[in-house]
């Protein structure tokens, strides 16, 4: 807020947010989406690419829906480290802005910032803790699909076959977490171990790539809407800090009206580094929003497709019910945090109507004015630049996903 030194944002018990986004970076440099500053790549980036690259079979109309929900994930997935890759110095970026509190170094200073910030870390946190569990989980158990159908199917089936995803295959071929099709023979050892092997290398390369990008985003925005909440009480705040800074008289008069200049020029500005920071992180993620809104729509109709046509309770479809569970929750996530930035961005004109402003002198109302005027025009992120990334289009994407699972399930009958 406005002046007042009282104590840091750490010695009030809160975090400064760029010592969480500092995580972030940390891992992707492990992983070599983001290299170190003045650095090259890291040689850890070139077993990204063929994680990603590998063939499926396409003998059967369910075999393909399978084959068109991994590669919405994997592709999705794959886009976001090129996103990342290509434009970490933006990334950067835009961490030094909240490195610098958006260069207003004096609000971090002021307790009701440090409760703010500290909430919006705590929260953040425990999204972590539950995205990164809900991919592990799901992730991890698709790995192990062909050790347990094995366990399950091998009592009922005889010596020579074994029943897996609805097809009768023999009982000395080797089965893996995703359809895939080899140029040799794939079941004798030690082709099978190496080739299960990478199956799940790549499903623990996704685990530890989804929730990173994932979370960065939900960081950036989730920080940005704990921004407007600031301003919020910035603005709501004027008369009283105005009425605390000056004495009676005419001198603590004209001392109360300087400080409100002051207070609303500080929020003038401040508004404005929040829209060109939402903008910036728009101009990043949108191209990698608008792949997510094809792939997710695509991945709810195809799983939900294959939970229609299972018709045994087995290890495959709880993993396909997880899977479902998991996307509907990631672009709800999504979805949520761009409606929010949304609401709190238009929340502002109605916290500098709610500041008393008609005590104000005329240059002042002006300011307050153009203020609320700005906010008429919210902070958006989009889908590439098609639509807004809000609840409504989130309700918008679930219709037309069903739209797409009643019309294979009509094909399939």
């Amino acid at each position: 807020m406005c002046g007042q030194v009282v104590s840091s944002v750490k010695q009030n018990g809160g975090e400064a947010p760029e010592s969480y986004l500092a995580l972030f970076a940390w891992l992707a440099q492990g992983l070599g989406a983001w290299p170190r500053e003045g650095g090259r790549l890291p040689p850890a980036s070139l077993v990204i690419v063929p994680a990603h690259l590998f063939f499926f079979t396409l003998s059967a109309f369910e075999a393909l829906t399978e084959t068109a929900q991994n590669v919405c994930v994997y592709m999705v997935t794959f886009h976001k480290w090129l996103v990342m890759f290509y434009h970490h110095n933006d990334y950067r970026s835009l961490i030094r802005r909240l490195d610098m509190n958006f260069g207003m170094p004096e609000q971090r200073t002021d307790p009701e910032y440090s409760e703010i910030i500290s909430r919006c870390v705590k929260e953040l946190r425990t999204l972590t803790v539950v995205w990164t569990m809900m991919v592990f989980v799901t992730l991890s158990s698709m790995m192990i699909i062909p050790w347990t159908t094995q366990l399950l199917s091998g009592g009922g089936n005889s010596p020579e076959n074994i029943t897996l995803w609805n097809e009768t295959i023999p009982a000395d071929s080797g089965s893996f977490p995703y359809r895939n099709w080899t140029p040799f023979d794939d079941w004798p050892q030690p082709y099978y171990a190496v080739l299960y092997l990478y199956h799940v290398f790549m499903g623990a390369t996704l685990i530890y790539m989804i929730p990173l990008y994932d979370l960065l985003y939900f960081a950036f925005v989730h920080h940005a809407c704990a921004q407007f909440a600031v301003l919020h009480r910035s603005l709501e705040g004027l008369r009283a800090r105005a009425e605390a800074a000056g004495a009676a008289g005419a001198a603590g008069a004209a001392a109360r009206e300087a400080h409100m200049r002051r207070c609303v020029a500080s929020c003038a500005r401040h508004h404005d580094a929040l829209h060109t920071f939402v903008e910036g992180v728009e101009s990043i993620v949108n191209p990698v929003f608008l792949n997510q809104f094809v792939g997710s729509s695509v991945l709810f109709c195809m799983t939900a497709f294959q939970l229609a046509v299972n018709s045994t309770v087995d290890m495959k479809m709880i993993t396909m019910g997880a899977l479902l569970v998991s996307a509907v929750f990631e672009l709800g996530i999504f979805c949520f945090f761009g409606n929010r930035v949304m609401d709190d961005s238009r929340g502002v004109g109605q916290a500098a109507y709610n500041s008393e402003w008609y005590h104000a002198s005329p240059a002042t109302k002006r300011s307050i004015s153009i203020i609320m005027l700005r906010s008429v025009r919210p902070a958006k992120l989009t889908f590439g630049k098609f639509a807004p990334l809000s609840l409504e289009t989130y309700g918008s994407i679930l219709q037309i996903s069903y739209t797409y699972f009643t019309v294979l399930n009509r094909l399939n009958e």
